[in-house]
């Protein structure tokens, strides 16, 4: 679930990755795994993209 305004969803586990897309605040979706760094893995319009875990969490 996205913790703020909105969040970029990405191919990878850092900025320096494209983007997939942006969701706004209260959007949830299918949790695969979380890295060291804190990023998330999430299912994305049946891909996996990333999102930051500054601006998330799992619920």
């Amino acid at each position: 679930m996205c913790g703020s305004g909105s969040v970029n969803i990405r191919v990878g586990n850092d900025t320096k990755y494209g983007r997939i897309s942006s969701v706004k605040d209260g959007t949830t979706f299918e949790w695969i795994a979380t890295a060291e760094n804190g990023g998330h893995a999430i299912v994305v319009n049946a891909q996996i993209g990333w999102v930051s875990g500054k601006y998330s969490e799992v619920t």
